[in-house]
């Protein structure tokens, strides 16, 4: 018999839907900020840096290959370590751990910037290549934090997986094919709003970091208000739950 799939915000006040996109337009505003104004590189988008990466071998530009490198392992080292972290954490306070250190990394990543933000994003040496390795371990623990919504796969940092699901489910619905999971018509809804969160969240970064040098600090406040927000509706939730001990 099939096991049940894992939701990752059941249960959880203040987590579902709307917290997916959410997640997902805060790495869309990082990596369109981080991409125009700092490296030429993403800190969520690692196809892109494979392809960036690529290029940089092909022209033999070297110099040029240590930023999409360094995105992609430092990415793979925020995942790694989320797991590591709370992996055997019951979902709760998983979630909120891994937002948490998400949140103090962005402050970690964000402040600095704030001196080096430019319109010309070739900036170099060891303090670009430290702020790299900060924001992409940072997207690399989001990814982590919210996988399933609703018993549904999602990313919040990627979302070429979305696309194609999306392409899939629309090619059963022309063919008239049932769809495995039996739920297409809210899978499509979750996915389609996932990716415009990513994409509303470039939009709004790359705009807010053509006129403010300090736009890295927008999506630190919006997780912590997230943060702030879980709690308030845990304890509400709380407080209206019936003592039975009595």
């Amino acid at each position: 018999m099939p096991q049940p799939v894992e939701d990752d915000t059941a249960g959880l006040p203040g987590w579902g839907p709307w917290v997916a996109v959410t997640l997902a337009a805060i790495a869309g505003y990082v990596d369109a900020v981080s991409f125009t104004q700092l490296f030429g590189v993403f800190p969520a988008n690692q196809s892109g840096n494979i392809i960036l990466a690529g290029i940089a071998i092909g022209n033999g530009d070297w110099g040029q290959l240590w930023r999409p490198a360094l995105a992609i392992v430092a990415f793979g080292l925020g995942v790694a370590f989320a797991m590591a972290l709370t992996d055997r954490w019951d979902p709760q306070p998983r979630r909120r751990a891994l937002v948490l250190v998400e949140l103090v990394l962005l402050v970690a990543f964000s402040i600095p910037a704030v001196r080096v933000v430019t319109n010309h994003p070739t900036v170099g040496g060891l303090g670009a290549a430290a702020l790299l390795l900060v924001g992409a371990v940072a997207m690399g623990v989001q990814t982590d934090a919210v996988r399933r919504v609703a018993g549904r796969q999602v990313s919040t940092t990627y979302q070429t997986g979305a696309i194609t699901r999306l392409a899939e489910t629309a090619t059963r619905a022309v063919r008239g094919t049932k769809d495995p999971s039996g739920r297409a018509g809210p899978t499509v809804a979750l996915l389609t709003v996932v990716l415009l969160g990513y994409l509303g969240g470039a939009a709004i970064g790359q705009f807010v970091g053509r006129h403010w040098r300090g736009a890295l600090i927008v999506p630190c406040g919006v997780l912590a208000g997230l943060l702030l927000l879980d709690l308030a509706l845990a304890h509400r939730r709380a407080d209206s739950t019936p003592d039975v001990s009595d």
